[in-house]
């Protein structure tokens, strides 16, 4: 099976960064971020590349956006 990644805060800068590298690996990738503009972007530019709007800060974010990767990663087994 292979690898499945989730990166906060990762739509620029080193957190976009891990997830090209990690994409360009075979994993599958599913990033959060509280810039809705530049998840946009990230999945413009890194095909397959899953991603929400989190705000790490805030506890309810966290709450809502971990059951929503999990979910992500249980469709993906069946790739």
């Amino acid at each position: 099976m292979g690898q499945k990644v989730l990166i906060t805060a990762a739509a620029s800068g080193i957190g976009l960064a891990v997830a090209r590298a990690f994409t360009s690996g075979g994993a599958k990738v599913f990033i959060t971020d509280i810039n809705e503009q530049a998840i946009e972007t990230a999945k413009q530019e890194i095909p397959g590349l899953l991603a929400t709007l989190c705000n790490n800060g805030n506890r309810s974010d966290i709450e809502r956006m971990v059951p929503a990767a999990v979910r992500r990663w249980v469709a993906w087994t069946s790739w």
